[in-house]
């Protein structure tokens, strides 16, 4: 059955919408190449990797989520991220910075540290086994000394 078709079974009652909230953890639900590590609680790049991608089979039942991203945002660079579904890119952007919405290259890390921010990436269509990639990659707008990360916790699917 298309997806559109499945759409509108839901729509009017011939098919039962999801119930529960899938939320899949960096470190234990997904399959990430090496560029990855530990970084202050969170999983991030390792220095002067570059990028790197983790991917995960989606568990859930097939039916329309929200889907969440929280990361852990810094004060000193916002790196870019992407969102696919099987291959295909569904959302992407700049993390957001974790203090005032802006670059703050000479304050304290122990004054400023990390918080932990969401980005709502949409509502999109899952399939039970789908495929899931969250691609993250590393950014130095205050010199090469210290950078942002692409740090992240956990993607959120809510029916």
């Amino acid at each position: 059955m298309s997806k559109y078709l499945l759409f509108l079974a839901c729509l009017t009652g011939g098919v039962p919408a999801p119930t529960t909230t899938v939320i899949l953890n960096a470190f234990s639900d997904f399959n990430c190449t090496s560029a990855w590590t530990t970084r202050d609680g969170a999983l991030g790049l390792r220095a002067g990797s570059g990028s790197g991608t983790c991917t995960a089979s989606f568990p859930g039942e097939s039916g329309w989520y929200t889907i969440q991203i929280k990361v852990q945002a810094e004060r000193d660079g916002a790196p870019p991220y992407s969102l696919s579904i099987n291959g295909d890119k569904v959302d992407s952007g700049n993390y957001p910075y974790a203090w005032e919405d802006r670059l703050m290259c000479n304050e304290s890390y122990f004054e400023y540290p990390d918080r932990n921010k969401i980005i709502t990436a949409g509502r999109f269509y899952i399939d039970k086994g789908d495929s899931i990639a969250f691609y993250g990659q590393e950014t130095y707008p205050c010199g090469h000394d210290h950078g942002a990360y692409a740090k992240w916790h956990e993607i959120i699917l809510t029916p």
